[in-house]
């Protein structure tokens, strides 16, 4: 079974909190709190129905990692 992952980092700054990936230095963001950033990341999830999502917490950043099932979404 091939699967491709993706990490978005949820990450507080001086500016606010930004949403990266591991893909690039691009970012989104700033937001004024976690909740709104935490959002941004998981709207990913809806829109590319992952097979599984992944959330781990940390003091000042969070992660989301999503899995891919290859097979599954060449069917879809």
């Amino acid at each position: 079974m091939s699967a491709k992952h993706q990490t978005f980092y949820v990450e507080k700054t001086e500016r606010g909190w930004v949403v990266r990936t591991d893909a690039n230095d691009d970012h989104l963001g700033p937001y004024s709190n976690w909740e709104r950033a935490m959002t941004m990341a998981l709207i990913f999830a809806r829109d590319n129905q992952p097979s599984q999502v992944k959330v781990q917490t940390g003091p000042e950043s969070w992660r989301v990692q999503y899995t891919f099932d290859a097979r599954e979404r060449m069917s879809a």
